[in-house]
């Protein structure tokens, strides 16, 4: 499975990516950025994509991918 992915802000594209999937839908990746918009809810994508990566972590790596999502949350913009 093949597509775009457009997260939109205030009516406006911020990012967009071509996305590409199993058949099963389990496992996706991004490839090509389309557009890309700096703004205040790129801290909260930031995050989001902390918490997955923590969620898909072993508990070795937990230290560092706590440290990760803190980190995303004191961005400021």
């Amino acid at each position: 499975m093949n597509g775009t992915l457009d997260f939109i802000a205030e009516d406006a594209v911020v990012l967009s990516l071509n996305v590409s999937g199993d058949a099963g839908g389990h496992e996706w990746h991004w490839f090509d950025l389309n557009a890309l918009t700096i703004g205040p809810w790129t801290k909260d994508l930031l995050e989001i994509a902390a918490h997955i990566k923590v969620a898909k972590g072993d508990s070795s790596r937990h230290f560092n991918e706590k440290s990760d999502i803190d980190k995303a949350k004191k961005i400021r913009f």
